[in-house]
């Protein structure tokens, strides 16, 4: 979030960790980090079954909270495709601090626990404007009350989960989830 500015005070740090292993040093970093009295033992969790394994800790002397994560070169990427859109859609910065905020306060903000990820976020509200039919949505001056509570009726209300997907790439499009596994089985 650091690099994007998408930020809050409350923000964990994301430190991505690159290298040639056999297996990935989860566990030798989770020793690591205990026996050299850096991660409060409380916090630190070792997510060795998640999709993307990380470790999550909460540093013992500025109780700040970071992820490592392990080769993960599509987070770095990702950072510069957030760069693009917050400057094609300006209301975008200030409704993911708002969402952000709104997810931390319900406990949402976090994957692993039913949440949501910041990047999940992100694209759900560059999904939204790119689709959204308001006037004014690239300009400095929308109305982000209006596009936060048309935001919260898009994805509380009317958004079909079952069957629909969103897309960013080019104008943005939802797409049917069955044309989505469709080319996951054929590797497209």
């Amino acid at each position: 979030s650091f690099r994007t500015g998408l930020y809050l005070p409350t923000s964990d740090i994301d430190l991505a960790l690159f290298g040639e292993w056999e297996t990935l040093p989860l566990r030798t970093l989770e020793k690591a980090l205990l026996s050299d009295d850096i991660a409060d033992p409380a916090t630190l969790k070792v997510l060795d079954k998640a999709s993307v394994p990380i470790i999550k800790m909460t540093d013992k002397k500025t109780q700040v909270r970071v992820d490592v994560s392990f080769n993960m070169v599509n987070g770095i990427k990702s950072v510069e495709l957030v760069k693009i859109y917050k400057k094609k859609y300006p209301p975008l910065s200030k409704l993911i601090y708002v969402l952000k905020q709104f997810l931390l306060q319900r406990d949402l903000n976090e994957v692993f626990t039913g949440g949501l990820s910041s990047y999940c976020l992100i694209l759900m509200v560059v999904s939204f404007l790119q689709l959204h039919a308001r006037h004014g949505v690239q300009e400095d001056d929308a109305n982000l009350g209006v596009l936060l509570l048309e935001f919260f009726e898009l994805y509380g209300r009317n958004f079909d989960y079952q069957s629909l997907a969103i897309r960013v790439t080019g104008k943005g499009s939802y797409v049917s989830k069955d044309v989505i596994e469709e080319a996951f089985k054929v590797g497209k």
